[in-house]
């Protein structure tokens, strides 16, 4: 009775501690952001989040729902935490993508927290990432594009359920809206604490998903060759000289990914994983009810992997089908299949209304998305640990259309001023169509 009033209690600090760490993230981002007001949509989602762990952990189909990876790492972490702080466990070099487990057994250590509060924990490191993303929508479009992309990436269903789970998704948010908020940053004024920014993310993505990790370093590298080049006419020495580091360090990097990428590396690293991971059948040759198997590709060459990706992109973004439910667990992928395609389409919709533009307005959320959207096609073989991964593009294309919504907006709004000969509405001058114009926010 005791150890359950205990528990009940870590819980409620738990749950209250994260709310007062992020209301503090949010008033520092609003304090060079005056018209920042996202405590609702954020408090809301907090809320739900922590509504849909009650009642999952409450009707004992968690065990059904959040699968045996959970099981896993919990065991790994609590392994862990029995060791002291100064065993070489604890260093990050010591473990391949396994710094989720490390804040699992951190907490463990430290608090003794039950499993309720270590989903609480992992829900404020999600939203954490997704308050990021949303305050570079407002440094991109303004304060009422970040109010409406706030509101819907604190409801997107499929967010909802994977936040609070006990596996690399709610880092992996982190380190995307790390990434998205510093490349804002960098995009628009060649910031060197946007660069560090970008460095933190890939550093957490590089501990919890490795070949994510460095899918995001690339993406931050281009990003800053393609903001310095926008900046060049500006005719300051600091974007010359990020073109000459860019094209240096992908100088120096080409060897190694010429190495990484050959047939012999790719046989023995990324086909067996494709091999193993789409399958229907156990190794007995008998069926394993894995219904969202993907078909096996082959990436065994660079030609290959050209020629075989954008089937997985295509199974990436829209499986699993409706017609491929087999239970509860694969009708909430369905859902969010739907939810995902809506938003894809709409991303497409503004993209071609915003056509000349897309890239100069959203680049900062577009290049993080393609690239997320690279790394995961190449390791998926399942549709369901697919909906996992899917849940981040999502969030990258809902901040994304909501930009070029505003964009298209705009655009319309001063077609109408002309029409009419009235005089243009003055409004919020978005950040990255004229970095010059605005001044940047301290934080």
């Amino acid at each position: 009775m005791s150890n359950t009033v205990i528990d009940v209690e870590c819980v409620i600090v738990t749950a209250l501690g994260v709310a007062f760490a992020l209301a503090l993230l949010l008033r520092a981002l609003g304090r060079s952001r005056p018209e920042l007001s996202l405590g609702m949509p954020f408090a809301v989602g907090y809320g739900l989040r922590l509504l849909v762990i009650a009642g999952i952990s409450a009707t004992g189909i968690g065990s059904t729902l959040r699968g045996r990876d959970e099981l896993t790492y919990l065991s790994y972490a609590h392994k862990i935490a029995s060791f002291s702080w100064t065993s070489g466990e604890w260093l990050p070099t010591s473990h391949q993508s396994f710094l989720h487990v490390l804040v699992f057994a951190a907490q463990l250590k430290i608090l003794g927290s039950p499993e309720g509060a270590l989903r609480i924990t992992q829900v404020g490191i999600s939203l954490a990432g997704v308050m990021l993303i949303v305050t570079a929508v407002y440094d991109i479009a303004g304060p009422r594009a970040a109010r409406l992309a706030a509101w819907l990436l604190n409801l997107e269903v499929a967010s909802l359920f994977f936040n609070g789970l006990l596996l690399k998704e709610p880092l992996m948010e982190l380190a995307s809206g790390l990434v998205v908020f510093g490349a804002t940053k960098v995009w628009s004024r060649l910031e060197s604490k946007g660069i560090a920014i970008m460095g933190l993310g890939v550093l957490i993505a590089l501990g919890t998903r490795w070949y994510v990790g460095w899918s995001l370093a690339a993406c931050a590298a281009l990003v800053i060759l393609h903001a310095a080049m926008r900046q060049l006419p500006s005719g300051r020495l600091r974007p010359l000289a990020l073109i000459y580091g860019a094209v240096a360090v992908a100088f120096i990097a080409t060897p190694a990914i010429l190495a990484v990428t050959s047939h012999k590396s790719l046989e023995e690293n990324l086909q067996p994983a494709q091999n193993a991971n789409a399958t229907s059948t156990a190794g007995n040759g008998k069926a394993n009810g894995n219904n969202l198997a993907l078909e096996k590709v082959d990436f065994s060459t660079r030609g290959a992997i050209l020629s075989n990706l954008p089937q997985r992109i295509r199974e990436l973004l829209l499986r699993p089908y409706p017609w491929q439910v087999g239970d509860s667990n694969q009708a909430l992928g369905a859902v969010g299949s739907l939810v995902a395609l809506a938003c894809f389409l709409l991303l497409i919709r503004f993209a071609l209304l915003c056509r000349g533009q897309v890239f100069a307005r959203a680049g900062p959320l577009l290049y993080p998305f393609l690239f997320l959207l690279i790394a995961y096609a190449l390791s998926v073989g399942n549709a369901g640990t697919g909906f996992r991964y899917r849940t981040h593009l999502v969030t990258l294309a809902l901040a994304a259309m909501v930009v070029l919504r505003a964009a298209v907006l705009e655009r319309r709004q001063s077609t109408d001023d002309l029409l009419t000969g009235e005089p243009a509405i003055e409004a919020v001058q978005p950040l990255l169509a004229s970095p010059d114009d605005r001044q940047a926010p301290a934080f």
